[in-house]
């Protein structure tokens, strides 16, 4: 296990581009997989450690403010532990490692013990490639197997084994909410944990035959609901007479009805009407009209593609729905296409398909996609937050001023977000 109060520096790396839209707002070791992020993991796993976090310059105010109790962009000059912030878990084989050396998953690099500084990409302030292919060159490579992000949809591929994974590893706290006499429970009691202040009502159905169901603190899960495991339901928030199934995690306060399927809810968003979601990513505070469903199989049985037609990437998943992104939100009877990609801010028309692609700040319409105006989103999203009694700091509006600026001149992002804006801006 790593030495007591060792430093461990948990970095982005130049392939956080690779994980938009997912990856827009917030760094590669802040998304929710399983039970948590890499942050959280590591702070558990290693509670007398110093975590240092090394992220994109554009992030870094918002990481102080969000992770507090972590240094952020200071990379020590004696060196430490350095974990990929794109792993989702931590093998025993890193952590009581010894000397220098690489760690690589299936080719990806996913971390390296060092005695010396490292050095930073000077543009985005990220780890530097070439500094890590100047490490595999002096140092020796350990072969690990490890969860790593290559992709957006590796999430969806990786969330059920990982809610496994971290019930084995970090447990349940047991049964301290109240489960109503007339709630049946199938399965092993033991893989069930419920916070305290949480609530199962009447006619509920906690399904642990397929894995652990892990409920959170001051949870709903309202009559008439369905959850099977293995599922993870953070705290605050509600599920509202809905079908959870298997390889579900929402983070904090998310309301969700209707039926969802390993998917993972980021935190603070909405589905508190019927439709499915299915084998998909949905951000912070988007909110999901009522009869919005998406598609996650294709016709043909073939594997999904994602992104623009012209650039299209095959995933070599039969199973996969799409990607909605922070502060978007779609009308009623929105149709979201199988592996379809929606950009932070967007609105999306409700009763009609939607595009496989739709770049960040994108206000769809009548006539096509339009711009949607920064002052007008940032205005929404206040008054959004403000119902769930959060302010938006002067720290993440500098970041979504930030963003809006770099994707609106192609600066920082995989496609760029002005293709297909007809109009001029709502």
């Amino acid at each position: 296990m790593a030495a007591k109060n060792e430093e461990v520096i948990i970095y982005e790396d130049e392939a956080y581009r690779k994980l938009y839209p997912i990856t827009y707002l917030r760094p590669t070791f802040g998304i929710l997989c399983g039970f948590g992020n890499l942050v959280h993991r590591v702070s558990r796993i290693l509670p007398d450690a110093r975590v240092n976090l090394i992220a994109r310059r554009q992030l870094e105010e918002f990481l102080k403010f969000y992770f507090p109790e972590c240094v952020v962009n200071e990379p020590p000059e004696n060196g430490g532990l350095f974990l990929n912030g794109r792993c989702l878990n931590l093998p025993g084989a890193i952590l009581k490692s010894q000397g220098q050396k690489v760690f690589r998953s299936r080719g990806a690099i996913v971390g390296f013990r060092t005695d010396g500084e490292i050095a930073l990409d000077p543009e985005s302030g990220v780890v530097a490639q070439r500094a890590i292919a100047e490490l595999t060159e002096q140092m020796s490579v350990d072969d690990v197997e490890v969860m790593v992000l290559e992709h957006p949809w590796d999430l969806i591929r990786y969330n059920p084994e990982l809610l496994g994974e971290d019930f084995q590893t970090f447990g349940g706290g047991g049964v301290d909410g109240d489960v109503d006499t007339l709630a049946v429970v199938y399965g092993d009691a033991s893989l069930l944990s419920i916070g305290p202040g949480s609530k199962v009502e009447a006619f509920c159905v906690l399904d642990l035959r397929g894995g652990p169901v892990v409920i959170g603190d001051e949870v709903t899960i309202s009559s008439h609901s369905v959850v099977q495991g293995p599922c993870y339901i953070g705290n605050g928030s509600r599920v509202q007479s809905a079908q959870v199934r298997a390889g579900t995690s929402m983070g904090p306060s998310c309301q969700v009805s209707g039926e969802v399927e390993c998917t993972v809810f980021q935190g603070w968003s909405n589905k508190q009407h019927l439709g499915y979601m299915g084998h998909s990513w949905i951000g912070e505070w988007v909110n999901l009209g009522a009869g919005t469903n998406n598609s996650d199989l294709k016709n043909n049985y073939q594997s999904i593609r994602v992104g623009p037609e012209d650039s299209a990437v095959d995933t070599q998943m039969l199973k996969l729905g799409c990607f909605v992104a922070d502060h978007s939100k779609t009308g009623i009877g929105c149709l979201l296409n199988t592996g379809a990609i929606v950009g932070p801010f967007c609105s999306l028309l409700g009763g009609s398909v939607s595009p496989r692609y739709i770049p960040p700040f994108s206000w769809q319409g009548p006539n096509g996609l339009e711009e949607y105006r920064l002052d007008k989103a940032i205005s929404t999203a206040r008054v959004v937050m403000s119902r769930r009694s959060v302010e938006m700091s002067d720290a993440y509006e500098r970041l979504v001023r930030n963003l809006f600026e770099q994707v609106r001149g192609g600066q920082d992002g995989t496609f760029s977000p002005a293709a297909g804006h007809k109009g001029s801006g709502r």
